[in-house]
C-alpha cells in the first residue's frame, strides 16, 4: 500500500495534528491500542515525521469514529459521503434532498451570469454518486 506523503502544509497532517493535539478531541494512546499500532506511530503521522500508510485510515477512521478524515480525502477527490440508509423515511427525505439540489444547481446554471457555476466535474460527480447510491438503497429499505 501506498502512504500518504505529508509535509507541513499537507492538508491531511494539518486535520491529524488539529484533531490530535491542536483541539484534543482524540486521544493518541487510545487510539493507537484500538488500532492496534504503537502510540509513537500515532504521534510521528500527527506530527508528519512518517507518512501514515493507506490501509492505515480505515483503521483510524473506526478507532476515532471520526468521518471528517474520509470527507477530507473524498472531497480531494470530488465526492461527498452519504450516510448508510436504513429506513424508508430516511431514504425519502434523501431523495428529496437529492432531487431539491439537482433542481436548485440547474436553475443556478440556466440563469443569466451563471453558466459556470454548477457544471463543474467535482458538482457532476457528486450527483452521480448521490444517484447511484440512490438507486442501489432503494430495494433493500425495509418498512420498520
Amino acid at each position: 500500500m501506498g502512504n500518504l506523503k505529508f509535509g507541513g502544509s499537507n492538508g491531511f497532517q494539518t486535520l491529524l495534528y488539529y484533531k490530535f493535539i491542536a483541539s484534543k478531541q482524540h486521544d493518541a494512546a487510545s487510539i493507537a491500542q484500538k488500532m492496534g499500532v504503537s502510540v509513537d506511530s500515532v504521534y510521528r503521522w500527527v506530527r508528519g515525521d512518517r507518512a501514515m500508510p493507506v490501509d492505515r485510515i480505515p483503521d483510524l477512521v473506526n478507532a476515532t469514529g471520526d468521518l471528517e478524515f474520509l470527507e477530507y480525502l473524498t472531497e480531494k477527490c470530488g465526492f461527498s459521503l452519504v450516510p448508510q440508509i436504513k429506513d424508508r423515511a430516511t431514504f425519502k427525505i434523501f431523495a428529496q434532498l437529492v432531487n431539491v439540489f439537482q433542481s436548485a444547481m440547474s436553475a443556478n446554471e440556466s440563469a443569466p451570469g451563471n453558466q459556470n457555476i454548477g457544471g463543474n466535474r467535482a458538482t457532476d460527480a457528486s450527483f452521480k454518486f448521490l444517484r447511484r447510491r440512490q438507486a442501489k438503497q432503494a430495494e433493500p429499505i425495509k418498512e420498520n
